[in-house]
């Protein structure tokens, strides 16, 4: 498991148990501080940054085959339906 994915699932996870212990104790809805609001868009953004990284590094090494080469297995399952057009 890449360390962004378990930083955007633990920081999830802390502000959901977060959300609803507030709830249930006040019946009102939390008032989260500003700092907290722009971790998470940090970290949220880190997430997103770096899957899109990830992604965009195989399809370009995926568009660098030569025509009859077949893709990894793992570009494969990851590209399914995209192998088709990505052939053309």
């Amino acid at each position: 498991m890449e360390i962004y994915r378990l930083q955007n699932a633990l920081w999830t996870l802390f502000l959901g148990i977060t959300f609803v212990r507030v709830i249930w104790n006040t019946l009102a809805l939390p008032d989260f501080d500003s700092n907290l609001v722009l971790l998470t868009g940090v970290s949220s953004l880190t997430y997103v940054g770096l899957k899109s990284s990830k992604y965009f590094s195989a399809l370009l090494a995926h568009s660098a085959l030569p025509r009859g080469d077949q893709p990894p297995l793992h570009l494969r399952q990851m590209f399914g339906g995209l192998s088709g057009i990505l052939a053309k």
